[in-house]
């Protein structure tokens, strides 16, 4: 009978903005409404970080991983950064989330209290960039934003402007691109990705319109990131289409899960989507594509990893077209000499050997040895040192 999963600790709040949803047992089919329901009730406490911690986990199902899905798609639209506590100790749940390669939209820590300073290390690291748009610490670029604004392109004193700019706002990439890290890209990465964008921004920021600079370059940094993460980041060429469709059946999984109370069938999604079923089903095994499995990924309990299963290069088969000309070659050669070949050669005797078994002197061996060779030399192609030169005496 399956665990129910313990709300006493299900929901708590060990620092302000911080939520973690603790699951206890097994998450099957029956409680997996539960562990929603919970998940939801998090996010929707508006918290900057959530952590979910699933060490005391004993059984994890597919529809339990939808739900992590559906809850990374509903915190990257929140702007909640998402942690997974308790993989490392868990293998059983391990197995799973790698296999559905959901990892990857997760913050990955070994527990609860490393996730948390993780969290205060980011937040002393960044300030937590969280001030009003054109107030705090970035009020004073106002008049530079102007200025800036206001240089025609052909001026250099506006490079000498925008780069003063970029520095400025650098935080707030860097805040940004946190809310991104631990996805399988380094952080460095994200952060030049946030730059490019930022730049963007100033080069089409107008005052003019009337909105403060942050409301515009927030948006624009954060589409660059994403950007990022579709087009640089797949491990396969996959077409746009099915990259664009990512999220929306993300967010149709999530809507449907709650709707239905399991996780949704192809069909549904594409009816929802108003789409067809072959187009969702390219789009879900395009989704596999993005993170390339490790060699080293256990596929049975028996632990054998995916490398073993693999074949290798047989060389043999360069020598193929080879060994098909020169079995023709040799049917062509009279039957003392292709006897004495195969003596030598595969036999691996000497003249002396041969000249005894075959009843003829070692000279004369030696003889029809050379004129074999050469004959099959003359006979078919062959690369410098296939068969090597004829023998001598």
């Amino acid at each position: 009978m399956a665990d129910e999963i313990d709300y006493s600790t299900l929901l708590s709040r060990p620092a302000p903005g911080v939520a973690v949803v603790t699951v206890v047992g097994e998450v099957d089919i029956q409680s997996t409404p539960q562990l929603r329901n919970a998940l939801k009730a998090a996010v929707d406490g508006a918290p900057r970080f959530l952590i979910i911690d699933l060490s005391a986990v004993t059984f994890f199902s597919s529809a339990g991983v939808m739900e992590l899905v559906a809850v990374a798609a509903r915190a990257e639209r929140d702007d909640v950064e998402l942690s997974l506590v308790g993989i490392d100790t868990n293998r059983t749940v391990a197995r799973v989330l790698s296999v559905c390669d959901v990892l990857t939209l997760f913050k990955v820590h070994r527990s609860a209290s490393v996730a948390l300073g993780k969290i205060d290390a980011d937040i002393d690291a960044t300030g937590d960039v969280a001030v009003e748009p054109e107030t705090g610490a970035y009020s004073h670029l106002a008049p530079i934003l102007a200025q800036f604004a206001a240089l025609s392109v052909e001026d250099p004193q506006r490079r000498v402007l925008r780069d003063r700019l970029a520095t400025a706002f650098l935080p707030v990439v860097r805040h940004i691109a946190l809310r991104y890290q631990g996805r399988g890209e380094p952080t460095a990465d994200l952060e030049q990705a946030g730059a490019v964008g930022l730049l963007g921004a100033l080069e089409r920021f107008d005052p003019g319109y009337g909105k403060d600079f942050l409301s515009f370059a927030v948006p624009t940094i954060t589409g660059s990131i994403r950007r990022h993460f579709r087009d640089r980041t797949w491990s396969m060429r996959v077409p746009r289409r099915l990259k664009d469709l990512q999220g929306t059946i993300r967010d149709a999984t999530e809507v449907l899960s709650e709707t239905l109370g399991r996780a949704p069938r192809p069909s549904e999604i594409a009816a929802h989507l108003q789409t067809s079923v072959d187009e969702v089903i390219d789009a879900l095994n395009a989704a596999h594509a993005h993170t390339p499995d490790s060699l080293d990924v256990l596929l049975t309990s028996a632990g054998r990893p995916l490398g073993d299963r693999l074949g290798q290069v047989d060389t043999a088969l360069d020598s193929v077209d080879y060994r098909v000309a020169l079995r023709s070659a040799l049917q062509e050669l009279p039957d003392r000499e292709r006897e004495i070949l195969i003596l030598r050669f595969f036999d691996d005797m000497t003249q002396t050997q041969i000249a005894t078994a075959v009843g003829i002197s070692q000279m004369h061996v030696s003889r029809l040895l050379s004129r074999s060779l050469a004959t099959l030399h003359e006979r078919i192609a062959v690369n410098d040192g296939h068969l090597g030169a004829p023998e001598t005496a």
